[in-house]
């Protein structure tokens, strides 16, 4: 089995890339990648899910309602965790529609089903939406400012975020991931590797570590335990 991170730009287009890290069951790194398009994503896929994947995926990825936020958003909140309301009248106007959807249709192609609960410690081949920040806020006491702030201040948290996940149980060991210059690169594939983390624990340890919020009908995230 190996768990593959996806943090999903929400919108096709030349200067947004998408940030995919794969680890094993030991949550070593197994392979990294910085793509533009669906195809991209789906190949990488294909390369580290022969024997077996979880998918978590960093953007929404049900969205039934046209306003307003999802239950599983409000659900964040009470935990003290902002996040962006999804709903498909902003989406449609701000992306020209949900991607993270057509991505799990093309992914159920493949044979990954969206599901909310696979079983820990079984053969799986699934996808989850995940949100790092949620993640990053029950595993550490402090989350560094690693992307957003001055360029020193960013490369200083990027340090700081791959020092303190290599610290927590089991460690995540990010490496460099990515060049100290490219910032937004290095910024996107740590949080690929929180999705690949998350949902590695989740298969792993189950509802010992992780919480479901919401429903694979109407949008569910799967997040760390406080």
């Amino acid at each position: 089995m190996n768990f593959i991170g996806v943090d999903l730009a929400w919108k096709v287009e030349p200067n947004l890339k998408t940030a995919l890290v794969a680890v094993d069951e030991d949550c070593l790194p197994v392979a990294t990648d910085y793509v533009y398009t669906d195809e991209e994503i789906l190949e990488f896929v294909k390369r580290h899910c022969s024997n077996g994947c979880i998918i978590g995926i960093d953007a929404p990825l049900v969205v039934k309602n046209r306003r307003g936020r999802r239950e599983c958003e409000r659900l964040l909140q009470m935990y003290g965790i902002p996040s962006y309301p999804a709903n498909r009248d902003w989406l449609t106007r701000a992306f020209g529609g949900v991607r993270g959807e057509i991505l799990v249709r093309k992914l159920k192609k493949l044979g990954i089903e969206l599901k909310a609960r696979p079983l820990p410690k079984t053969f799986a081949k699934a996808v989850m939406e995940i949100y790092p920040y949620s993640a990053l806020k029950f595993l550490l006491k402090k989350i560094p400012k690693y992307k957003n702030g001055k360029k020193k201040e960013r490369a200083n948290g990027i340090s700081d975020l791959r020092r303190a996940l290599q610290k927590v149980q089991p460690p995540l060991i990010s490496g460099k991931l990515a060049s100290e210059k490219d910032l937004k690169k290095a910024a996107d594939l740590l949080d690929a590797a929180v999705a690949a983390y998350t949902v590695f624990l989740s298969w792993k340890h189950g509802e010992e570590r992780c919480e479901v919020v919401g429903s694979e009908e109407e949008g569910f995230i799967l997040t760390l335990k406080p």
